[in-house]
């Protein structure tokens, strides 16, 4: 407000910008003359967003979730084409993804959200009739029963957002993978992140199934944090 941008070599700078806004700036100029640098210009991005943390300072309705808003726009899309009877959620955070998902079902007319977690937080932010918590490891007998007997005969999606070692999603693909139905989604996030976590799990998963495939379609946004984790199930 009140600071007028200007023109310096080409590029449109504000007076006082931070040294990462004029590097962005200046890769996004020189992208539009060689294509090839769009995909270097998006991971850019993508690392300013991931470092800078404002994926922990967004909220859905006042309640915080710890999700990419380009992804939160593509499950939007995926559950008004599919139209899952139940989602499942691991990890629940403090509700605002379970919330978010109960707000589309109530726009669809239909649908129910059980999400997951360790921590007892989400069920003292969250009141709302479509939403079930449940308190406990996702991978555990306990919890997996309690779902099964939700999910019942229903068609359902999973969202993975848990613990993110490389065993421990493994076992949750495993287990989650079966409530997955025909033509719906098993979305593992955050394969965005380095060492032995969940791009090295749908690696493995993948190369032993061939009953899901990765959908690329769903990162057309570019700046996702799941590149390769929405799978589709196609048998």
């Amino acid at each position: 407000m009140g600071i007028r941008s200007r023109v310096n070599r080409g590029l449109m700078i504000a007076p006082g910008a931070r040294w990462w806004e004029v590097a962005l700036e200046s890769l996004i100029k020189q992208s539009m003359r060689f294509p090839s640098l769009n995909i270097r210009c998006f991971r850019v991005i993508q690392k300013l967003y991931w470092y800078s943390y404002t994926w922990m300072d967004t909220c859905w309705f006042s309640v915080p979730l710890a999700k990419n808003p380009m992804d939160l726009w593509i499950y939007q899309e995926i559950i008004w084409e599919t139209r899952p009877q139940v989602l499942i959620e691991t990890g629940s955070y403090k509700g605002g993804s379970a919330l978010y998902f109960a707000h589309l079902f109530d726009l669809i007319g239909e649908g129910r959200v059980v999400t997951i977690d360790i921590q007892d937080i989400a069920s003292s932010k969250l009141s709302h009739p479509r939403i079930t918590t449940i308190v406990g490891s996702s991978i555990s007998d306990n919890v997996a029963s309690q779902v099964r007997q939700i999910v019942g005969n229903k068609t359902a999606m999973v969202s993975l957002d848990s613990e993110h070692s490389k065993q421990h999603v493994i076992k949750e693909m495993e287990l989650y993978s079966k409530f997955v139905s025909v033509g719906n989604y098993l979305v593992v996030e955050d394969t965005c992140l380095r060492g032995p976590g969940p791009a090295n799990a749908v690696e493995e998963f993948l190369h032993r199934r061939k009953d899901f495939i990765q959908d690329t379609r769903r990162e057309k946004y570019m700046m996702t944090s799941n590149s390769g984790g929405f799978l589709k199930k196609i048998s």
